[in-house]
């Protein structure tokens, strides 16, 4: 039996104003020992209200987890705790 893909529609009533597709981001934030070491991010092509663009981001948190790239963050700039940590 063939799988069946959820598609995630905007059935609001569109504005006046002529919506643009924009790109937009999932972010993970890649963690080790409580220490951000990487990024890594999915973009997309939407056309929408914020609203519609943060459920169409929520919707394809799984799928966007398979397909991540990557960004290192440099050794001597870590993120722990909301804190800036320097490594020497």
């Amino acid at each position: 039996m063939a799988a069946i893909k959820k598609t995630l529609i905007d059935t609001r009533p569109q504005t006046t104003i002529k919506m643009s597709r924009e790109k937009i981001f999932n972010i993970f934030p890649i963690v080790i020992d409580e220490i951000i070491s990487s990024i890594g991010y999915k973009t997309h092509l939407v056309k929408g209200d914020d609203d519609y663009k943060i459920d169409f981001l929520k919707e394809n948190i799984n799928n966007d987890l398979k397909d991540l790239k990557y960004i290192s963050i440099p050794m001597d700039f870590n993120i722990s705790k909301g804190k800036i940590k320097k490594m020497e």
